[in-house]
């Protein structure tokens, strides 16, 4: 009977292991203090044409995983933002994340699954959304991408295959701001702009602790959490 429980033991700890999707594999954004523009980032944005973020055609995506159970994947929508375009070139922007927005897509919509969920991300465990009703980004430098630079193992599904340019700014989430810099594929033409970026950050470096080394169910959270940027700006 032992050598069965044993054995059935195994069984369910191996089936706990296949089913279990670590943080897809993605560049992960360098991670600093906050940087403050270069006098020349500054210049270059004053004399930049402005394009409007089309707010109904750009948001964040985020996928935060487990070290036993699926993926969780969602959205999140944007209340403002901007773009700026010297010679035909990004130069700089910045947006503003509604965070009441957040929204899980992999739970049937209305379940009581994917309520219980988008109520505890908007709680004080995650996002503090009631107290942190926004988040958002701005850049502080943008320039070409190097093609040399080594970027390690990253799944195409969840990175960007060709980027265009290296962006570097300030990203504020739950009142703490922090200095990324990542790969992105940007597209200028005389009347509208797109910027597409996926990598990934340490929710912990944001002050999003939840099971922080708490308890053993807290430890199967995943500190990484994917996100994915599509912005489209249109020219003012």
């Amino acid at each position: 009977m032992k050598k069965l429980f044993y054995a059935l033991s195994v069984v369910a700890f191996s089936g706990l292991l296949l089913s279990c999707e670590s943080t897809p594999e993605s560049d992960k954004a360098e991670t600093g203090e906050a940087q403050a523009k270069t006098e020349e980032q500054a210049q270059a944005e004053a004399q930049a044409i402005t394009y409007s973020v089309d707010l109904e055609n750009s948001r964040i995506g985020w996928i935060g995983s487990k070290k036993v159970g699926n993926r969780h994947e969602g959205f999140l929508k944007l209340k403002s933002g901007e773009l700026y375009v010297k010679n035909n070139e990004l130069v700089g922007g910045k947006f503003v994340v509604d965070m009441n927005s957040l929204t899980v897509i992999d739970l049937p919509e209305g379940s009581k699954e994917n309520q219980k969920l988008t109520g505890h991300l908007k709680s004080a465990d995650f996002f503090e959304v009631e107290t942190y009703p926004e988040a958002s980004f701005e850049i502080t430098e943008i320039k070409a991408w190097d093609n040399t630079k080594e970027r390690g193992e990253v799944d195409p599904n969840f990175s960007i295959a060709d980027p265009t340019h290296e962006v570097s700014g300030n990203l504020t989430i739950k009142g703490v701001t922090k200095g990324i810099t990542f790969p992105a594929k940007v597209t200028v033409s005389d009347n509208n702009v797109e910027a597409v970026a996926k990598f990934n950050i340490n929710r912990y470096d944001w002050n999003v602790n939840y099971g922080k080394g708490q308890t053993v169910e807290d430890k199967i959270i995943n500190s990484e959490v994917n996100l994915s940027i599509t912005l489209k700006a249109n020219k003012q």
